[in-house]
């Protein structure tokens, strides 16, 4: 995991991510019964962001779930990767 931090660290600046348990665990879930604990959760800010995410998510094969309100009653809103 701290792979992957440092990671996201080049990618964004270290207030808009955190692998710290309490916020993967905070939204590792959504409206739904299903739960998955994601690796990290980034909060982009920018389209330059989220294009650097989804490289990011495509070099490291890690899978990669947008998220709005976590009101989904299907579980789109979860990941065990990159939320």
């Amino acid at each position: 995991m701290t792979d992957l931090s440092a990671a996201l660290g080049e990618v964004l600046p270290a207030s808009r991510f955190s692998t710290a348990p309490l916020d993967r665990v905070r939204c590792a879930s959504d409206a739904s019964f299903y739960r998955q604990v994601p690796q990290a959760v980034a909060w982009p800010a920018s389209l330059e962001e989220v294009q650097r995410l989804l490289r990011l998510a495509r070099e490291r094969e890690v899978p990669l779930v947008f998220r709005a309100a976590g009101t989904s009653l299907s579980g789109q809103a979860v990941t065990d990767g990159l939320l």
